[in-house]
């Protein structure tokens, strides 16, 4: 931005030519204009990962009543949406592999980060709650999770 301050006071000096300083300021605009572009659609991506990770994390906090509560075919679904595979050994010791998204539950490297990152934003005011109501299917984005 210094430089076209410099710019601009040699063109008063009468040191740049109009139509030079006409050519620099419509590619600034044009910079502008892209920059702009970017952070709309930024900030989609955003909102649409904003949205399943409410989701998600709703989901997790009902899901011992979603699970007694259910049948069958149900349950099964529930597994199938949370699991990628359940490890039961000898001793009955049991290990799991999380499904997309769930999968960070137990990466003790991506949860610190998730903690870091919300202390961070708590303190520079940037924490959002979920103001999401209703029944958690019909308004779950979780069924474009992969």
């Amino acid at each position: 931005m210094g430089g076209h301050l410099l710019e601009v006071e040699a063109h008063y000096a009468g040191a740049i030519p109009l139509d030079l300083l006409k050519k620099e300021q419509d590619r600034i605009t044009a910079s502008l204009e892209t920059i702009a572009h970017r952070n709309a659609a930024h900030h989609g991506h955003y909102a649409e990962a904003r949205a399943n990770l409410d989701d998600s994390l709703e989901l997790l906090s009902n899901v011992a009543d979603i699970y007694a509560n259910a049948d069958d075919a149900n349950r099964r679904l529930c597994n199938q949406a949370l699991f990628n595979a359940i490890y039961v050994d000898e001793d009955n010791d049991v290990r799991v592999g999380y499904r997309t998204p769930y999968d960070g539950l137990s990466d003790a490297d991506l949860q610190a980060d998730a903690l870091t990152w919300a202390a961070e934003a708590k303190k520079k005011g940037q924490v959002r709650t979920s103001s999401k109501g209703g029944p958690l299917v019909e308004s779950s984005h979780l069924t474009r999770l992969g």
